[in-house]
């Protein structure tokens, strides 16, 4: 299988995924169930964003086969033609192979090994975000981001002002905080949040040593 085939496959996927949050989202269901829901997608968009990368940035980096019944305890990421692609985890490397033709690797499917930069947000907070989601809707929550971050600019510049105002400056921070997490699900780009954070600090970090970019 051709890496642009296989970005096609996880694209077409990451759509339907897509599809489904969005019907949750949208739907008047029952607000617990919503919230799980839209968890459930979140997370394999998320997942599916970050592979689409992953494919993309190593298309001529796939695991050797010869290593990959090595690979026991670490995950893999397995593309194939007649199944979703997804990761695996075992104990055991040679349970990637299991079921698999040895002789169709890299055509039929193939395996990765880069590590995949899951959601910081831990299962209880992503279902509470999806449900405010599903509660007020996208259009109100994203009004409210604009809301609280000119609470923040408020704050920080009372402080500038000489007001001793530490305690209002980290409530608005932490209010902004939760916002931007629920635009990240609401967006599906917890992945590309990830990765280009990791980007931007590294150019960071070479501009504060003096031998980044102006």
């Amino acid at each position: 299988m051709k890496n642009e085939e296989i970005v096609q496959v996880l694209e077409m996927h990451l759509d339907r995924v897509r599809d489904l949050y969005r019907y949750y989202r949208e739907r008047n269901g029952d607000p617990e169930e919503t919230a799980v829901r839209m968890g459930e997608a979140a997370r394999e968009a998320e997942a599916l964003i970050c592979a689409v990368y992953i494919v993309g940035l190593y298309a001529d980096d796939k695991i050797p086969l010869e290593h990959l019944a090595d690979m026991g305890g670490e995950p893999v990421f397995i593309v194939s033609g007649d199944e979703d692609p997804h990761w695996e985890l075992s104990a055991d490397g040679s349970d990637y192979l299991e079921g698999r033709d040895p002789r169709q690797y890299g055509t039929e499917w193939a395996a990765f090994a880069h590590p995949f930069k899951a959601s910081r947000l831990d299962a209880e907070d992503r279902e509470t975000l999806c449900a405010a989601l599903g509660k007020w809707g996208a259009d109100a929550q994203t009004v409210m981001v604009f809301e609280e971050m000119a609470e923040l600019q408020k704050a920080l510049c009372k402080h500038e002002r000489g007001a001793d105002n530490r305690d209002a400056i980290a409530e608005e921070m932490a209010d902004v905080r939760i916002m931007l997490d629920q635009m990240e699900l609401l967006h599906d780009c917890g992945g590309l949040c990830a990765k280009y954070r990791e980007e931007k600090m590294d150019r960071l970090r070479r501009r504060v040593r003096g031998c980044g970019d102006a």
